[in-house]
């Protein structure tokens, strides 16, 4: 059976492993977190060992559906090898996303800070920006808010000046790949190895399909989905 490992005392949490798992047919087994911090870190850690299978929802890849869509992934908390897979761009058309031509270079980097507990307890990585910044270029650092809507805000007027985007996995660099500015990112996040000039448009369809409502992850469509991958 499929076992929900929501946050503890965030009600979003629980409702959305349940309607993931409400969705799934009775044989499925695994682990079904939203979010990860200390109230569950030792089922996450159970999860992460071999022959665990778990999986990871969490805001959307596009800031354009936050809190009407959330991505889900299979063992792994960003769908991996988002580059090389193939979409037939129906979910991504239906976002009316607009993909922006790539800019020239900027004035600045920009770091995007994630929260210290996912640096500590999933990325296990907190001085990851510390050690990828580096070079001669000024360095801007747009420091981790939990108002997430608050914080992004204020991402596109910080990116119109800026070279390059920072940041570990978080979903601002699919910001940042929209408005033509190029991403540092680790292995982790969906959006590893596009580079300046790369056509955008098969990674940004290929992330609308791993993204879904919670009405299809109750329904099934999201595990359909999801598995026909």
């Amino acid at each position: 059976m499929l076992v929900a490992c929501p946050v503890a005392n965030k009600p979003k949490s629980n409702d959305l492993c349940n309607a993931f798992i409400g969705g799934a047919p009775r044989s499925a087994t695994g682990y079904v977190f939203y979010g990860a911090n200390q109230t569950n870190i030792d089922q996450w850690r159970k999860a992460n060992t071999k022959g665990q299978t778990f999986w990871y929802i969490d805001n959307s890849y596009f800031d354009a559906v936050r809190g009407q869509q959330y991505r889900v992934t299979r063992n792994a908390i960003q769908v991996q090898g988002a580059k090389r897979r193939v979409s037939d761009g129906k979910r991504f058309a239906a976002l009316g996303v607009e993909i922006k031509p790539w800019k020239p270079d900027g004035d600045y980097w920009l770091a995007c800070a994630q929260s210290p507990t996912f640096m500590r307890d999933i990325a296990r990585d907190e001085r990851w920006i510390e050690r990828t910044s580096f070079g001669s270029w000024p360095l801007r650092i747009r420091p981790w808010l939990r108002d997430k809507l608050k914080q992004q805000a204020t991402l596109v007027d910080d990116l119109k000046g800026a070279g390059l985007l920072v940041t570990h996995s978080s979903a601002a660099a699919v910001t940042a790949l929209l408005e033509g500015t190029p991403v540092m990112v680790s292995e982790m996040s969906a959006v590893h190895g596009i580079r300046y000039g790369d056509d955008r448009l098969p990674l940004m369809q290929v992330l609308a399909d791993n993204q879904f409502t919670v009405t299809e992850m109750k329904t099934g469509k999201a595990w359909s989905q999801l598995n026909r991958q």
